[in-house]
């Protein structure tokens, strides 16, 4: 990469509009991040770039949510709090910092993978009035950075800022209207295809009763019956399944287990492995996890061409993980564009601040896909010391 000297004002204006036109046309938050980082370094010859955003479960802090090159990123459970460090002091004042020799710096607090930093830049992203994160970029030289370089990335910042948002309000709708739609089926289903249901089985009932040869037809509206209760069965499941029950009154662990019970009931054996110790986690982690498991083993039953698939959810003192396993087709996930159903376990894993990674493992036969959640629980925060 050639350093940022070598670029041209008139070079960084055009680059600056182009990378505003392609950041600003993505409205998938997993696919715009770590994409305007690796233009931003690309573009600028930066060794890092980095996009803190402040955390959605809890304002008063910071997390990483993409950087390049990506084996720089700091743990999934990093935070740093407004104010401490030098991307917190910049979330905090809303003004950019130009550090170029970081170690002379008191703010300054040193992270996994930044023992080669030496300056840094970090400018506020902002809507308005209100600061939503940081683009953070850093260099191995001493000096790397000018007073000349902080407009160009205070542009970009702020066109990244708008990105961000309308990812966000993009992500809202899809919610929205996925929501709207569970409602609207839970209502129809109780309020008229269940009631239909029951109604025709009293009906079944009395006209048993009318029949001049009760014997005949009551081999037959046995049959019928048996078939009635079934489908009303299935009718009931279907309604908890949108709005389930279990999770609110029992938990996650209670909910995934009459998820299984269900899907097995349908014909897709759906094991599932709890290790650690499981306990009650918020409601938004609680219902986000459960959606991620839902939307992947509902993939497997019609996509994957298998009867089977493992689900393991697992509880440390430091993070909860969810994997969804099966062997079936795989797809390959670089090339394959994100359906509505990848884009809602997206948004429901950045609604928590959590990390999603959807692999087919076994790419060299096209066998097999792996969707991994990663949820931050004890949090290790970069607080100044």
């Amino acid at each position: 990469m050639r350093p940022s000297a070598n670029v041209s004002e008139a070079q960084r204006l055009r680059l600056v509009l182009a990378l505003g036109q392609r950041v600003t046309s993505m409205l998938d938050l997993e696919v715009l991040l770590p994409e305007a980082c690796r233009l931003i370094a690309r573009a600028f010859g930066y060794d890092l770039v980095g996009i803190n955003l402040v955390d959605p479960l809890d304002a008063r802090r910071l997390f990483q949510a993409a950087a390049y090159p990506p084996e720089r990123r700091l743990p999934r459970s990093f935070r740093v709090l407004l104010g401490h460090g030098l991307t917190g002091w910049v979330a905090r004042a809303g003004r950019p910092s130009l550090v170029n020799d970081v170690q002379k710096d008191p703010r300054y607090i040193l992270g996994p993978g930044r023992e080669q930093t030496r300056a840094e830049l970090d400018v506020p992203l902002r809507l308005g009035r209100r600061t939503i994160g940081v683009l953070n970029v850093e260099s191995e030289r001493l000096d790397a950075f000018g007073a000349a370089d902080v407009p160009y990335l205070q542009g970009l910042a702020g066109q990244l800022a708008q990105a961000i948002d309308n990812a966000r309000l993009a992500a809202d709708s899809r919610q929205l209207a996925a929501a709207e739609e569970r409602a609207r089926l839970a209502r129809d289903l109780h309020d008229e295809t269940i009631q239909a249901l029951v109604a025709l089985g009293r009906q079944l009932d009395l006209l048993a009763l009318d029949l001049a040869h009760p014997n005949v037809a009551g081999e037959r509206l046995e049959r019928i019956q048996t078939l009635l209760e079934s489908t009303l069965e299935g009718v009931r499941r279907m309604s908890q399944n949108q709005q389930p029950a279990a999770l609110e009154d029992l938990g996650l662990v209670a909910a995934l287990r009459a998820h299984a019970d269900a899907w097995r009931e349908l014909g897709l054996g759906v094991t599932l492995h709890i290790c650690g110790e499981p306990r009650r986690l918020p409601s938004a982690i609680e219902y986000a996890v459960y959606r991620v498991a839902q939307e992947a083993v509902s993939n497997v039953a019609r996509h994957a061409g298998v009867s089977d698939a493992d689900v393991e959810l697992r509880f440390s003192a430091d993070e909860l993980s969810l994997c969804v396993t099966d062997a079936g087709h795989g797809f390959a996930t670089r090339r394959t564009p994100a359906g509505q159903g990848l884009l809602g376990m997206r948004d429901r894993a950045a609604e928590i601040g959590a990390e999603l990674e959807i692999t087919s493992p076994a790419s060299s036969t096209g066998r097999g896909t792996r969707v991994q959640l990663w949820v931050p629980l004890k949090l290790t925060l970069l607080d100044g010391r």
